[in-house]
């Protein structure tokens, strides 16, 4: 599945955007009760990833970083408590491919990214049979952010009369 996004600039107004996509996979065998649901792996990458701190509200807090730690092989167990945090939101463009893993570590799905932002996201609890992981081409304001829409972190603009294409592949490999 490839999915492009096109922003076309048709006014003289400028254009500043941001966009993110929500795409849901399922857990093979999902069991509410399991330890491990699934992983999932970032290619090549193998120190934690640093996810940006939310805060109520949804607002983004760099001061509340923290890290979160991939085991020897490079994956990140599903559990229950994964997503206590809410979501975990990679914005240093480091995780650019995403692999989900069944709990036996065999590969399901690749999804390959072009976007700056990484969002890892299940309802909290971990009783859902799915994990979202979302492209995203902006990121969240900051808590107490008061300065225009245009300077916000990752913020896109189109040229006038030009037309910009961000896109996303999910790449099935078990069912």
């Amino acid at each position: 599945l490839s999915v492009t996004f096109t922003i076309e600039h048709t006014n003289d107004e400028p254009l500043p955007f941001l966009l993110g996509a929500h795409p849901a996979l399922n857990l093979p065998d999902f069991g509410e009760t399991d330890e491990v649901h699934g992983y999932l792996g970032f290619g090549q990458l193998r120190e934690p990833l640093v996810s940006v701190g939310l805060k109520p509200g949804g607002f983004a807090w760099h001061e509340g970083s923290f890290q979160v730690a991939l085991d020897e092989e490079g994956l990140l167990a599903l559990t229950n408590p994964t997503f206590d945090c809410d979501t975990i939101l990679d914005d240093s463009s480091r995780a650019c491919a995403c692999t989900l893993y069944n709990k036996e570590r065999k590969p399901v799905a690749n999804v390959r990214v072009s976007a700056p932002v990484l969002a890892l996201w299940a309802p909290c609890g971990g009783k859902a049979p799915f994990v979202c992981i979302e492209p995203w081409w902006g990121l969240c304001d900051e808590a107490g952010y008061r300065a225009e829409f245009s300077q916000r972190p990752f913020v896109n603009k189109v040229p006038v009369g030009e037309k910009q294409e961000l896109r996303y592949e999910i790449e099935i490999l078990q069912s």
